[in-house]
């Protein structure tokens, strides 16, 4: 269930190719294997920007006889369809919308792609400096085909064949104190978290500028974790990256695996220990994170990363 009216229909058109890609991929896989090999359909549904449309197309879904729901995108409408889905058992699962009432209701057909995770859950650091990115958008690089709909719809989309420039912090973390950044020119923003579950995630953004286009600055960039955590996201460039524990680690073995990828590897003698210090080369990381990359795939390096102790 998508946007698909509204300002917001851009992002549906691009949800909609891709989960058409994947259901492909499934199915000339030999469909769900657990099931005989039964073959996914989608059906396709607009909740129109409101929780009355969500719902009235819960109603309509129901009634197809689909045996899930996908989507509603913003809080509001998922707090309403999901309700309207628990009325027929039909599960739901919630693809953006955040406000912790959607699975603390205690609706048993109401689920996450990702723990809820709420703003006043954690400290919020934000960075006071701040980088400008720079982009001049020419016509037809939008998802929309005319500039007629931009223009109309959003205010945003009549920025076409004009140079935009936005700032945003260069640090944000959560639960976790800003990390150092070093760089020789300039930096890539840096996000990290401390989630509800006790994973620590941690990314690099590119930047984008006129001159130079869409770039990665690779930096050295160092993080306080405190307790040694069950798993660690890596996301993004770096010319390497340090994680600081609370004490020094003792006897452990590494293991990583792109988030793409089927199977982990072992990389305890390619890390750098000193103390309490563990350093990841920024080439390791490309490597394990870009692993299972296909040809033509422009995915940053993406890999999850378990420390066990001996």
């Amino acid at each position: 269930m998508m946007l698909d009216t509204c300002a917001l229909l851009w992002l549906a058109s691009g949800e909609k190719k891709i989960s058409r890609a994947a259901l492909k991929q499934i199915n000339d896989a030999g469909g769900i294997k657990s099931l005989g090999g039964a073959k996914l359909d989608m059906v396709f549904g607009d909740a129109r920007s409101t929780p009355e449309g969500g719902t009235a197309e819960v109603e309509r879904l129901a009634a197809e006889g689909v045996c899930a729901i996908v989507g509603g995108y913003a809080s509001p409408i998922c707090l309403a369809a999901s309700q309207a889905a628990a009325r027929y058992d039909l599960p739901y699962i919630v693809d953006v919308g955040v406000a912790d009432q959607i699975t603390t209701r205690g609706l048993t057909n109401t689920f996450r792609f990702a723990p809820g995770f709420g703003a006043g859950v954690m400290a919020t650091h934000v960075d006071t400096k701040m980088l400008v990115d720079s982009y001049k958008f020419p016509a037809g690089e939008f998802w929309t085909s005319t500039e007629d709909w931009a223009t109309t719809y959003a205010s945003p989309y009549a920025c076409m064949n004009k140079v935009v420039a936005q700032e945003a912090p260069a640090r944000v973390t959560r639960g976790l104190p800003l990390p150092e950044v070093k760089c020789e020119g300039e930096p890539p923003y840096v996000l990290a978290s401390l989630n509800p579950n006790g994973v620590v995630s941690i990314g690099t953004l590119g930047r984008l500028s006129l001159e130079r286009g869409c770039y990665f600055p690779e930096a050295d960039v160092t993080l306080q974790v405190g307790r040694i955590p069950r798993n660690i996201g890596i996301f993004g460039y770096y010319k390497s990256l340090t994680l600081v524990f609370e004490k020094p680690l003792g006897a452990f073995r590494i293991w990583a695996q792109d988030l793409a990828g089927d199977g982990a590897v072992d990389i305890t003698s390619k890390v750098l220990v000193d103390g309490n210090k563990l350093v990841f080369p920024g080439d390791l990381i490309k490597t394990v994170g870009l692993s299972a990359a296909t040809p033509g795939d422009l995915s940053d390096p993406a890999l999850v990363v378990e420390i066990v102790n001996k």
